[in-house]
């Protein structure tokens, strides 16, 4: 009810929680599980029981006044994708503020996700809970790591409402970012459509 009187047109971009963590395939009338690749080794897994221990960005907390060093040297892409807009680190600062505050972001996305990255509470369940009347558009960057199928799936669960999955060529998951003046275009021309 909240949507249906708020939302004029919602617009997910690059939305990551939508689909279910795959299971392990079982060969037919055999109870063995049968993976497509090998098993992890045992320390592998301790490691990544470790890491998980650990806010991801809790490094450039920990490294002070070398942080934004860090951020330019570990992703260097950060002040490539603006350099357009800033001559200087402005970028590499913004991104470091940001993220050496208290970590409530990673602690919420930790809280929504389980091993690997996969929502606890998938999105798929739960997205045939909008109104049928809300235009939904999922935009997302052709080169993500997130999977632009699960915006084809939205479209057959949604049925009869609209609802359109746009790919931006060339863009990863930043798609504001990477592809700025087709983003900006796409999101214009949807809130000139909205009545």
């Amino acid at each position: 009810v909240f949507f249906s009187y708020r939302v004029s047109h919602l617009i997910l971009v690059d939305p990551w929680g939508f689909p279910e963590r795959p299971q392990p395939q079982t060969q037919e009338g055999q109870g063995s599980e049968v993976n497509k690749r090998p098993p992890l080794p045992r320390w592998v897994k301790a490691i990544a029981a470790v890491v998980s221990l650990f806010n991801p960005l809790a490094v450039i907390r920990a490294a002070g006044p070398w942080g934004p060093g860090l951020v330019n040297r570990f992703r260097p892409d950060f002040k490539r994708k603006f350099e357009d807009l800033f001559e200087d680190d402005t970028m590499t600062q913004y991104i470091y503020h940001c993220n050496a505050q208290t970590p409530s972001g990673e602690v919420g996305f930790r809280a929504m996700s389980e091993s690997l990255g996969w929502a606890k509470n998938p999105m798929l369940d739960r997205v045939h809970q909008l109104p049928p009347s809300m235009p939904l558009t999922m935009l997302y960057g052709a080169r993500s790591w997130v999977d632009s199928s699960s915006g084809d799936r939205v479209v057959q669960i949604r049925n009869q409402a609209h609802t359109k999955v746009l790919l931006i060529d060339d863009a990863s998951h930043h798609v504001y970012a990477d592809q700025p003046e087709e983003f900006n275009k796409v999101v214009e021309n949807i809130c000139n459509s909205v009545n």
